[in-house]
């Protein structure tokens, strides 16, 4: 898809929408435009889709989701996954949790915690209309007890697929290894690649969606960007689990702020006896490690904490970096604002709720 280099602004096939980005929240944007009869493309910086969704594989390794994972729980939004991308969802078990002083909470007690504080806050504004809006949000909950949390059984393997085969059923154009870099936004919308120029009626971005450049009539526009690096590393080990988790958020821990055990998703890859543990690490220390002490250094960590026994070894391992960089919510909306709302955002790093948010316009794709 990349064209001449002396191609002119002119010439270009003007597209009814380019999306920036090829995770799944724009992939199924993508699918309903053409079902609508939209002429459509979609820019993609990295060599395949998914986004964070998309798998790894490591020498020694099963083919397994690149970090760690959680859904929200939204009951609408698992039956559209389900049957959208041929999902097998199956409930976490045990539910997810949080640890905190040595003690494994229930993970929805912590969403109890910002659920209020939000409310609250929105309260001492007298912003009620909001806290009305919000309320049905998958996000904002009270729950005394475990809400059921559900996750496709073999992981993301599996939203890659139903994916993959999205695009494919409705050959969604995407133009991989192509970095969008400089927006321009007049009577036209012109986006500056890596490769080639696109010229769109509109334009759908994402969460994650960044440029170098934005100008909106002829003015150039601030665009700033808070990049994160998202690191996991996946551990074989020789025992399973001392205690049997599907996903802890670790808090106050100086190297490790989550993990999940995927041994399930890989059950028939591994023998009965083993685990497969996937560890999210905090970027600071894992660029201060020795990379040949990661894995040992994990264990020793995971044997404090009394997720493995004592006598636990390592028999293969792999670590990888996801990078992100997220958009500033303020500049977005002025972006929104003034391109007169031919430029949308799809909330996208909250799977569920990126879902959740287009599910009525959505429900047409379940229609065969």
């Amino acid at each position: 898809m990349v064209m001449p280099e002396n191609s002119k602004i002119e010439d270009i096939a003007i597209y009814d929408c380019v999306l920036i980005g090829a995770g799944p929240v724009n992939i199924i944007e993508a699918a309903y435009l053409i079902k609508q009869g939209k002429k459509v493309l979609i820019i993609e910086e990295r060599d395949k889709p998914a986004g964070a969704w998309s798998t790894i594989q490591y020498d020694n390794l099963p083919e397994i989701e690149i970090g760690c994972h959680i859904w929200d729980v939204h009951e609408g939004s698992y039956e559209f996954l389900k049957e959208l991308l041929d999902l097998d969802l199956v409930r976490l078990s045990p539910q997810p949790r949080i640890r905190k002083f040595g003690i494994r909470w229930i993970y929805d007690w912590k969403m109890n915690a910002i659920t209020a504080k939000r409310f609250i806050r929105l309260a001492f504004r007298l912003q009620f209309g909001q806290i009305r809006k919000d309320v049905h949000l998958p996000a904002n909950r009270f729950a005394l007890l475990p809400k059921k949390y559900m996750y496709p059984k073999h992981g993301a393997f599996e939203v890659k697929s139903g994916i993959e085969k999205l695009i494919k059923d409705y050959s969604i154009p995407i133009d991989y290894n192509t970095r969008a870099l400089t927006l321009n936004v007049d009577k036209e919308i012109i986006i500056e690649t890596s490769s080639t120029n696109y010229k769109a009626e509109n334009l759908v971005i994402s969460s994650l969606s960044h440029f170098k450049e934005i100008k909106v009539a002829g003015t150039e526009l601030k665009a700033n960007y808070r990049r994160l690096e998202y690191i996991h590393v996946h551990l074989l080990l020789d025992k399973k689990l001392s205690k049997k988790i599907s996903y802890d958020r670790i808090m106050g821990h100086a190297m490790i702020h989550r993990i999940s055990d995927m041994s399930s998703q890989v059950a028939d890859k591994i023998e009965s006896h083993q685990a497969l543990v996937c560890v999210g690490v905090f970027q600071h220390a894992f660029h201060q490690i020795d990379k040949e002490q990661l894995a040992p250094t994990l264990l020793r960590e995971l044997k404090t904490l009394s997720y493995v026994p004592n006598e636990t070894q390592v028999l293969a391992s792999g670590h990888n970096i996801f990078e992100a960089a997220y958009s500033n919510h303020n500049e977005m909306a002025e972006l929104i604002k003034r391109s007169d709302e031919r430029i949308r955002l799809l909330q996208s790093t909250n799977f569920i709720f990126g879902i959740h948010a287009q599910l009525e316009r959505w429900q047409v794709l379940l229609n065969k």
